[in-house]
Formats: C-alpha cells, structure tokens, sequence
C-alpha cells in the first residue's frame, strides 16, 4: 500500500518509523483511547481503554480483574485473522495490545497518565453504542469524536 505513493508527493526519509496496530505511511496514526473509571466491588480504578471496532468483543486485563478483587470466569485462545489472509494457531494472550503512546492535550482524559498499558479494549459489541454523533475536524488533519465516555482523538498526522 504505502510504497505505491504517487509520483506528484515529496518523500522524505529521515530515520526509522514504527506504527503501532495500524498500517499507514504516516509517522502519526493517534489511536482512540481515554482513561475511564471500571467499578466492581465498591472499588473505582482508572484503567486506559481503546476504542477498537475492528475487534469483534471486549477485553479486560487480567491485572484490572486481581486489581478489583473479581474472579475470571472464562480464558480464551485466540485465532488471529491477518492481512493476506493468514491465520495464528490458538492462543491466550497475558496483553492486550501493544504499546500506545498518550496524546498531549488538554480536552482528552488519556492526558494525566503516561505511557500506560491498555487494560480494556472496547470492541464493535459496544464502541457503537459510545459515540454521540459530532466530530471536530482539527487544522492537524485529526479528529476528535465525541463519546460518552468522553472525546478521544484519531486519525493520521
């Protein structure tokens, strides 16, 4: 995809580029994340989620389940779908996803904490039911949407 620009673009290469869970040539691609409130057992914890609809379910760490003293009723193995139609054998995993770095700015929840790992991942089975209608076009070309839970930001830079 990407090693197809067209012919018109400037191409500048300056160094290594890592994306993140994403395929782009762009050196930013801003994930949906916030930091949310999960509640169990008269415990409130701060957890950093994605909003991620291209995974089927919703998945919480097993750190956040010890952390709320609750009990796991169900460990699943996994087959991974790839691009080019590849496919993993089974497995659990321990993570939910890699690293996503923060956003710095001031209207998103994802800014007090640092670099943390995502604990929750909200899947297609809800991340339709969080988003209220309206985004904010910004002059860096990235949207911010409007969901219950807060803004989140996403596009590419």
């Amino acid at each position: 995809m990407c090693d197809q620009a067209k012919s018109n673009v400037n191409q500048k290469s300056s160094g290594i580029e890592t994306n993140s869970l994403s395929n782009s040539c762009s050196k930013n691609v801003f994930l949906m994340t916030l930091v949310v409130n999960v509640c169990a057992n008269k415990k409130i914890i701060n957890v950093r989620a994605l909003i991620d609809s291209g995974s089927r379910y919703s998945y919480i760490s097993k750190h956040v389940i010890q952390k709320l003293g609750l009990k796991s009723n169900n460990k699943i193995k996994m087959q991974h779908q790839l691009f080019g139609g590849r496919e993993t054998q089974n497995q659990s995993h321990d993570k939910i996803c890699g690293k996503v770095p923060k956003v710095s700015n001031p209207v998103l929840s994802d800014l007090a904490y640092e670099d943390c790992e995502i604990d929750l991942l909200l899947g297609a089975n809800v991340a339709g039911l969080l988003f209220m209608g309206g985004s904010i076009e910004l002059e860096s070309g990235l949207f911010l949407l409007r969901t219950c839970l807060g803004f989140v930001l996403t596009g590419k830079q």
